[in-house]
């Protein structure tokens, strides 16, 4: 399966093409700690804190600055928040059934845990696969996660993320999957 998204200028072609920059090592705090700084800065948190919800914010961010139009991304270091700010102000656009994605122009997922621990994880669903019509792998750019093949590794890398285990090796038994094509930069996936 090609993983290029088709509009290079979307939030999911900068996540891309700014990891593909570090080639096979990703984006890591001993690579790149300048860049992960800025982007935790960007959302007024502490550059120790985990980043996935930093780096979504900052290709969405950036796809704003490029040109790109619609609603401004909710820029924040919460899964739990910026899930929040999509339940009131386009709660028609999340669903929990994974192959719905496959009728979305752009999408993220957010995953978290239904206790109200507030843990939880995102990412931006770059590339689907589909068999027989039905979704089985989301291809994704995520921020604070393990590499691939690399549980020991944490950093900004290129995924492959089974359908039938979203959310479940870390826990997670609440898996959102949300449509941004109304967000600048949210569109993303040719016809």
């Amino acid at each position: 399966m090609a993983i290029t998204p088709v509009d290079p200028q979307s939030a999911a072609g900068l996540a891309y093409a700014k990891i593909s920059s570090y080639g096979t090592a990703g984006i890591t705090r001993a690579n790149a700690p300048t860049f992960i700084a800025s982007i935790l800065s960007a959302v007024r948190v502490d550059p120790r804190e985990d980043w996935c919800a930093a780096f979504a914010s900052w290709a969405f961010r950036e796809a704003l600055t490029g040109g790109k139009s619609g609603k401004t991304f909710p820029y924040n270091a919460g899964t739990q928040t910026i899930l929040g700010w999509f339940e009131s102000h386009m709660a028609s656009r999340i669903t929990r059934n994974p192959q719905d994605v496959l009728a979305m122009p752009g999408a993220i997922y957010i995953a978290h845990d239904s206790d109200g621990s507030g843990h939880g994880h995102m990412g931006i669903i770059m590339n689907r696969d589909v068999a027989n019509g039905t979704l089985t792998q989301m291809i994704t750019c995520e921020g604070n996660t393990s590499k691939p093949g690399d549980r020991n590794i944490l950093g900004a890398f290129i995924k492959t993320r089974e359908i039938s285990d979203m959310g479940l090796p870390y826990g997670w038994d609440e898996v959102y999957y949300i449509n941004t094509q109304d967000i600048a930069g949210g569109s993303w996936f040719g016809p």
